[in-house]
């Protein structure tokens, strides 16, 4: 299993020491690129979420490439 974790800058040093103690954790970093990305993905999933909900309305595909 993989997990992306987020933790307050001044305790990351404090959990990756927990964490490495157990011998089934793995550590590996990411860029900072790949991180945005990721951040970007997954504030877009949950807009599309909402917009499933009817909580956002949707933008016009024509209007976004436009903008683009």
């Amino acid at each position: 299993m993989k997990a992306l974790l987020n933790f307050l800058h001044s305790k990351t040093t404090y959990v990756l020491e927990l964490l490495t103690m157990l011998p089934f954790f793995r550590k590996r970093s990411i860029s900072s690129h790949k991180a945005k990305v990721l951040s970007d993905l997954k504030q877009a999933v949950k807009e599309m979420h909402l917009v499933k909900e009817g909580k956002l309305i949707a933008r016009d595909a024509d209007e976004l490439f436009n903008e683009l």
